[in-house]
């Protein structure tokens, strides 16, 4: 059986200079290396600590450290932690059905460094920075974003603040790293002559080709001139997310044999509902005691765990809300005593009265036929259609590529699976120019438009007002979508849990 890591300088170290967060370090169980299971950070003597969000494992690299440096090291794993950054991670994977796993750990380590080196309630001594292993800082993440933006010539997302540095929540910083990646990347198909972007990830949920496989494409490329690779590139081809990727796959494996996505995103969200009771706690205790004013936790307040709606219930959630009833779609009957009442001169009594609709509330939902899995457009549409039939709302689907190809009216479920047993037409590029020009001129209104896409295209510059919810399949992109309606990303569909 293994011994407990000895921590107890470190948690001394917690205690004279951080007492309120003493408390967060018993929450977290510690080992030696030798008690994590099978994996290549385990079996890898360069590993020096790393955490699976439960228990921090310590290897022979950190023993050799001095005891600052330990000190050091030791925080950040404990933010990494408590702030259950695996757990999220493996949460991102779900939801998306993907993880660039090498740019989530480098989101998390911006956010964290950049904390523990603000804090000035240690002089520089106690938490000093190891000198083997230099931290990611922000200023690391806004060169690469600097680069792509050069490079690419697009705006970046607008969440995007070139100046951050605290307040950030890991899951923001991450989305900004993958808009980095994924413009370059479409940057380099668009110069080479490619055609649509290949699809990140693979069956383990990670993203990105390994060493040796770029290198036998650097092989097969001959001695053909290469431009200059930007730093995202170097570090996906070449740099693995050193203290939690491995714990990230075992999470997702572990996750993925309890059930299907949107329940297994329900069971994230109570786990990290219990991170956030403790640290909130925490921060309300500093903040009362004065203790931790510029502390490493209260500048990681913003990246506080938060719960996120699971890709089928945010379907509902939003077609509910454009569906529900208003003045504008709506009047209200007065019921026959308060109009005799009212016709006498006389006080009405409060009676209740009829609500007409002056329409069936209709929803369209667009398919992007260029590139769209069937699979996950049939899920797509079982739900909105779910949710449209108890509404008494009508649905129209319209199918498009570079124009619109077909406008079909579904009077039953039935009649969108024969859609899709016919198959559909198109396979060209995708192109949104013409679909909201010919929707005008449909049966309207139409409550919202649900397009399901894989992103690869260009945001609409007019919608004719109407309400969107871009559903994108995995392995696409969100990138500009964010600006003109609600997005969802498909996750993966869970074949181990079929």
């Amino acid at each position: 059986m293994h011994q407990a890591y000895d921590v107890s300088k470190e948690r001394g170290t917690l205690l004279m200079w951080q007492p309120f967060m003493i408390g967060l370090s018993f929450n977290i169980q510690q080992y030696d290396i030798a008690a994590a299971p099978p994996s290549r950070l385990a079996s890898d003597p360069e590993t020096m600590a790393f955490t699976n969000g439960q228990v921090i494992y310590f290897g022979k690299k950190y023993a050799a450290l001095t005891q600052p440096e330990k000190n050091f090291v030791y925080l950040h794993e404990l933010m990494h932690a408590i702030f259950k950054h695996p757990l999220r991670m493996a949460r991102i994977y779900l939801q998306r059905g993907l993880i660039y796993a090498v740019l989530a750990n480098y989101a998390s380590d911006a956010i964290i460094n950049e904390a523990i080196i603000a804090d000035k309630s240690a002089p520089d001594f106690v938490f000093a920075i190891p000198e083997s292993h230099p931290p990611i800082r922000m200023s690391t993440i806004h060169r690469m974003m600097d680069e792509a933006i050069a490079l690419v010539s697009v705006d970046p997302p607008a969440s995007y603040d070139p100046e951050a540095l605290h307040g950030q929540n890991f899951e923001t910083v991450y989305e900004w790293l993958v808009w980095a990646y994924e413009a370059v990347k479409a940057h380099r198909q668009d110069e080479s002559g490619g055609d649509e972007p290949e699809e990140a990830g693979s069956g383990d949920g990670q993203a990105g080709a390994g060493p040796a496989e770029n290198a036998a494409n650097d092989d097969e490329a001959g001695d053909e001139e290469q431009a200059p690779q930007t730093e995202i590139e170097r570090i996906m081809q070449e740099e693995e997310a050193w203290d939690v990727e491995d714990n990230v796959e075992e999470i997702i494996k572990a996750l993925v044999e309890e059930g299907d996505s949107p329940d297994l995103i329900d069971t994230c969200n109570k786990k990290l509902e219990e991170a956030r009771a403790r640290l909130q706690n925490v921060i309300q205790g500093e903040k009362v005691a004065g203790t931790g004013k510029g502390g490493t936790v209260l500048l990681l307040e913003g990246d506080l765990p938060a719960s996120i709606i699971a890709w089928n219930r945010f379907i509902r959630k939003v077609i509910a809300k454009e569906l529900s009833t208003g003045l504008a779609t709506t009047y209200a009957r007065q019921g026959p005593l308060t109009r005799s009442c009212l016709a006498l001169g006389r006080r009405a009594p409060a009676t209740p009265g009829t609500t007409i609709f002056t329409d069936r509330p209709r929803i369209l939902f667009a398919i992007d036929v260029s590139g769209s899995n069937v699979a996950y457009v049939k899920q797509c549409f079982a739900e909105v259609w779910s949710l449209a039939s108890k509404r008494m709302a009508a649905i129209d689907v319209v199918t498009f590529d570079d124009g619109v190809q077909e406008i079909i009216e579904i009077k039953h479920k039935r009649d969108f699976d024969k859609v899709l047993k016919n198959g559909v037409r198109g396979g060209g590029g995708t192109s949104l120019a013409n679909l909201f020009m010919t929707v005008k001129g449909m049966r309207t209104p139409y409550r919202a438009v649900v397009i399901a896409t894989d992103g690869y295209l260009t945001p609409p510059s007019e919608t004719e007002g109407l309400s969107i919810l871009w559903v994108v399949t995995p392995g696409g992109t969100t990138s500009g979508l964010e600006e003109c309606g609600d997005v969802v990303v498909m996750p993966q569909l869970n074949q181990e849990a079929a």
